[in-house]
């Protein structure tokens, strides 16, 4: 999913560059609040896996207060509305934390219909996770 920098993510579809705070989705350029690019940039650091809301409250620079999970909510919420246009999603995992899923070059190339077996393994990953945690 990256193309080898540590510093840049790039599945086809988006592309951050960490370093230089720019993200774009399919060649275009989004603007984003500093707050919204922490968040995706921690998502697209942890591709395949659900980020926890405490790492991902940590990231954006509020590490000394408690956590407010609406206030990060409120957020995430922002950010899904500028990256729905391009189909990528921010999956929600309650008492878990967030996803990053993206229309990656292998998923547009399916036959139609052949993506529900694809997006059904983050639910199975976060109650895979949700076992562990709970015994």
């Amino acid at each position: 999913m990256s193309d080898g920098s540590e510093d840049v993510y790039d599945d086809g579809c988006l592309r951050i560059e960490h370093n230089n705070y720019f993200v774009a989705c399919a060649g275009t350029a989004i603007k984003l609040r500093r707050i919204e690019f922490f968040l995706l940039s921690r998502l697209a650091r942890n591709p395949n896996r659900a980020v926890a809301t405490e790492e991902l409250w940590n990231c954006v620079g509020k590490k000394k207060r408690v956590i407010n999970k609406e206030s990060l909510r409120v957020h995430i919420h922002h950010l899904r509305r500028r990256l729905e246009p391009f189909d990528i999603e921010i999956k929600s995992f309650i008492n878990v934390g967030y996803l990053l899923a993206t229309k990656t070059k292998e998923r547009v190339h399916q036959a139609p219909g052949s993506h529900r077996l694809a997006m059904c393994w983050p639910f199975m990953f976060a109650l895979e996770i949700s076992r562990a945690w709970c015994g």
